[in-house]
């Protein structure tokens, strides 16, 4: 497992967070399933089939997470068993993978129900001995998300129909999978988001942008809200430096992160140096003589990126005043 499957998959163990992606993908962001009902189950999914020399096959795979959830309302309790995987790259095969993980389970679950009624001997009909299940089992529904954590478009397959190379008339005998998938590229409102995960998608969807990294940077509420766990996974999928701070519960900011956003204004009083050189530049040369005001121009522009260049990546304003002051007087 990679470093970025590590931190992804740390990230959105915690029950709070889980419960987040899984509101925000089932029920459009309301808080309907709830920290506290959310239960760790084994993330390793196998099936064991019986075979002709009674011996049997074990299936198994190993999901990222899997929690079983209690939904509440009114006199009611719904039971569900949720997994989420992580991809960070496009999984061209993923609605096959989400549903042998979800077969497994479903499996699994009649398999235990059969042996409970051998145990019991409460098996009666020669049906409920065929199947070990009766009328009157249930399986619990099994819920697979994927969170996809790139900034690209998902272009693969969201369902199992899409992986076939003709959409025939057959097509409607075949059971169908459908991908439940969170791409941040596809996420418009972060805001339904209730924990720091919003913030996070929104940072890996414009992780390529900096005016857009610099707009989300300045935001006081990003500033507030970005937690240690949360500044890790960022750092792990944009290599951008961040400032941690281990014994702090909650950081009031992340020193690298405003850093970014003054490099972006530092950007800006870059540009309006270079702007304001060029028309020092023309009001001191003859306008009529065209070819050589163009000459002196991009001369200075160069000088002036030459000399932003001996201070980069800080672009310190002061400093470059300061040598094109000192070329000034050589």
């Amino acid at each position: 497992m990679g470093e970025k499957d590590t931190l992804s998959m740390e990230y959105l163990s915690d029950n709070t967070r889980f419960a987040d992606i899984c509101n925000y993908c089932l029920f459009d962001g309301q808080e309907v399933i709830r920290a506290e009902d959310l239960k760790e189950l084994d993330t390793k999914e196998f099936l064991k089939l019986a075979g002709l020399n009674q011996k049997g096959q074990q299936i198994s795979r190993i999901r990222d997470i899997l929690k079983h959830a209690v939904i509440r309302s009114t006199g009611d309790c719904t039971y569900l068993i949720i997994g989420v995987e992580n991809q960070t790259q496009i999984h061209y095969a993923m609605p096959v993978r989400g549903m042998i993980y979800d077969a497994l389970n479903y499996g699994r679950q009649v398999n235990t129900i059969s042996k409970n009624h051998r145990d019991k001997s409460d098996l009666k009909e020669p049906a409920e001995f065929l199947s070990g299940f009766t009328a009157e089992d249930h399986l619990t529904p099994v819920v697979t998300i994927t969170v996809y954590w790139g900034s690209e478009p998902w272009d693969a397959p969201r369902s199992l129909h899409e992986m076939f190379h003709s959409n025939n008339a057959l097509l409607k005998y075949v059971a169908d999978y459908k991908l439940n998938l969170i791409s941040p590229a596809e996420i418009t409102d972060f805001e339904k988001f209730r924990t720091s995960v919003g913030l996070v998608l929104e940072v890996m969807k414009h992780q390529d942008s900096r005016q857009s990294l610099n707009a989300i940077f300045a935001r006081q509420t990003f500033i507030d809200n970005l937690e240690l766990d949360a500044a890790k996974v960022i750092e792990g999928f944009t290599g951008i430096k961040m400032d941690h701070n281990e014994e702090k519960e909650g950081l009031n900011m992340c020193k690298a992160w405003i850093d970014q956003y003054k490099f972006g204004v530092r950007e800006g009083e870059l540009r309006k140096i270079i702007e304001i050189s060029i028309k020092q530049l023309c009001r001191n040369i003859n306008v009529a003589d065209t070819a050589e005001m163009l000459g002196e121009t991009e001369d200075m522009i160069q000088r002036i990126y030459s000399a932003a260049e001996l201070y980069a990546p800080d672009y310190d304003v002061d400093k470059i005043y300061a040598e094109l002051q000192k070329e000034e007087s050589v």
